[in-house]
């Protein structure tokens, strides 16, 4: 059924991302498909820019690349993931313009428990959801006891 499927990690948020790769693996096994991870870091503001180390862009980014390969290692996906990737910049357009390069057939994106100005979806997986133009899962983190 698909193909390529980016899953999108937050790589801050360890507790989303046991069920989200869980489901990935579940449905990249299922359809035979090639994974690719990617991990989007919100860009400094510019007035902060500045005063940031010359390296720091390409050090975070090897970083993040280097966690990004801990987590392929330790999750079922090993098998399944053939590229990650990391970039700085607003995550739901960085994750649109990844998936539409690397032409996937699905999107696979975790969502926070909402808070209620988010009504049903996070922010940034609510806009993925409305303008992918490819199929969208949205993982959600299980009700934990005393969450209403």
């Amino acid at each position: 059924m698909f193909k390529k499927i980016l899953v999108a990690i937050d790589l801050d948020d360890v507790t989303q991302n046991d069920n989200l790769l869980r489901a990935a693996s579940k449905i990249a096994d299922c359809s035979n498909a090639d994974v690719f991870l990617l991990n989007v870091v919100a860009a400094p503001p510019p007035d902060l820019s500045q005063f940031l180390p010359e390296k720091y862009e390409k050090n975070a980014l090897e970083d993040i690349s280097s966690r990004l390969s801990d987590v392929v290692k330790n999750s079922d996906l090993q098998k399944r993931v053939t590229d990650t990737a990391a970039r700085f910049g607003n995550a739901y357009q960085e994750i649109l313009t990844h998936a539409r390069n690397m032409d996937v057939d699905l999107i696979i994106v975790a969502s926070h428990r909402p808070h209620v100005s988010d009504f049903l979806l996070g922010k940034t997986a609510a806009r993925i959801v409305r303008h992918a133009t490819c199929s969208t899962l949205v993982v959600r983190q299980p009700a934990v006891s005393g969450d209403d």
